[in-house]
């Protein structure tokens, strides 16, 4: 994310840092307290069709995103970021001019991160990617040509970090 935000100047490098923090700390919270956790997570990782956050709240009431906000209004984080980890699986607020810039860029700036970390591991195609990328992409200014530079450019640095 922090990559994204300083190639993009969308959002102070700081900020975008603690986001992604925070983005999905109530991963592992979920993981030690449901022992089949696990499955739920592959479960929302494979889902087309339904956003991730909903897959968790149908089994266990609540989700990683909510986790996360509540965490990062108890550390007195900003509440652009708190509404940013909140909606960060809800891509409607891409498109929705009630919603805060700052928020919906956060949002789109995670899914562009989430995309070089998947090209990263090998994959081409992320159904984050296929649900949010093209209203991300929208929001935050970028044509395909630049997407795809930017991708690679984030590619090139999480290589060269190895």
């Amino acid at each position: 994310v922090v990559f994204c935000s300083r190639r993009l100047r969308i959002a102070p490098p700081d900020i975008a840092h603690t986001f992604g923090l925070f983005c999905d700390i109530g991963i592992p919270l979920l993981m030690n307290r449901f022992p089949d956790y696990a499955e739920t997570y592959s479960e929302a990782c494979d889902d087309h069709l339904n956003p991730f956050t909903q897959i968790e709240d149908r089994s266990y009431a609540t989700n990683h995103a909510a986790i996360g906000c509540l965490l990062a209004r108890n550390w007195g984080l900003s509440p652009d970021v708190s509404w940013a980890i909140l909606l960060h699986h809800d891509y409607r607020v891409l498109e929705d001019p009630a919603t805060d810039d700052a928020i919906r860029s956060l949002v789109a700036l995670s899914l562009l991160a989430e995309q070089g970390i998947q090209r990263c591991h090998g994959r081409r195609m992320s159904y984050e990617w296929e649900k949010g990328g093209e209203a991300a992409c929208r929001h935050l200014g970028l044509g395909e040509d630049e997407t795809a530079d930017l991708l690679d450019e984030l590619h090139e640095a999480l290589h060269t970090e190895r």
